[in-house]
């Protein structure tokens, strides 16, 4: 098993599809860089995560469930500012399939 590894973003620069997957850019705010203007925010490419299109459509649908909770106010419990969870207690929403393949097996 892979180790789990927790990478900040500030936003997702980019993404794209080349070579059968999907591309996404990610950055972080600069600190400490002057704006040009007050509502100016400086970023910088930080991370990038490649994935077979099948992956990124599954995800995908991951996001839309988030959207939905969010938009019906059913803010996962991370989301409600629950301090130090670990990653046992932390809400997982995962795709429909991934479910029904865990309730098989």
């Amino acid at each position: 098993m892979t180790k789990q590894q927790l990478i900040f973003a500030d936003r997702l620069e980019s993404a794209g599809v080349s070579g059968g997957v999907v591309r996404l850019n990610f950055s972080v705010e600069v600190p400490g860089v002057a704006p040009t203007s007050p509502d100016e925010v400086k970023y910088e490419h930080s991370t990038q995560v490649v994935m077979p299109l099948a992956g990124f459509g599954l995800s995908f649908q991951v996001l839309e469930n988030l959207v939905r909770q969010v938009k019906e106010g059913n803010r996962p419990k991370e989301a409600e500012g629950a301090e130090q969870k670990t990653k046992q207690e932390a809400e997982v929403i995962e795709p429909p399939e991934a479910k029904h393949k865990m309730q098989n097996t």
